[in-house]
């Protein structure tokens, strides 16, 4: 069996009650419209919040996250990362250093880049589109 799809049929059958599961070893998943809280692998995720407030870390790999409508709390982690925030105004994109370990740019048309410049091999370097807030160590700024 596709563990893809067999993946997407388990989410579909999963009961509004539950509260909590786990799935391991997979790689690309798509959430509910409620407040999900999900990580990701080491492996290059494919993650989609959707709507509700979601907590999302891609884990180490190079990852697509979307959070979708509500207050997105969304973490890279390690690699290469694109962050979409979506059309709302209240996401949050959380990094592991303080503000200066890292070289942030803002284009005109609104996407953020920001590049681990830190000691070691930190965070990466992650394009924003529709965050907010960017999280440190050392504190919040408004983007």
């Amino acid at each position: 069996m596709n563990q893809k799809s067999s993946v997407v049929q388990i989410l579909k059958s999963v009961p509004r009650a539950l509260t909590s599961d786990t799935f391991t070893g997979i790689e690309n998943i798509f959430a509910t419209s409620d407040n999900d809280d999900i990580t990701g692998t080491a492996g290059n995720n494919t993650i989609v919040g959707r709507s509700g407030a979601d907590r999302i870390n891609g884990g180490s790999g190079d990852d697509i996250i979307q959070g979708g409508l509500g207050r997105d709390l969304l973490t890279g982690g390690r690699g290469n990362d694109r962050i979409d925030g979506g059309s709302d105004t209240n996401d949050y994109a959380f990094f592991s250093g303080n503000q200066d370990q890292y070289n942030i740019s803002t284009t005109a048309g609104g996407v953020t880049t920001v590049e681990w410049i830190g000691p070691g091999s930190g965070d990466g370097t992650d394009t924003l589109t529709g965050i907010e807030f960017l999280g440190f160590d050392d504190g919040f700024f408004y983007v």
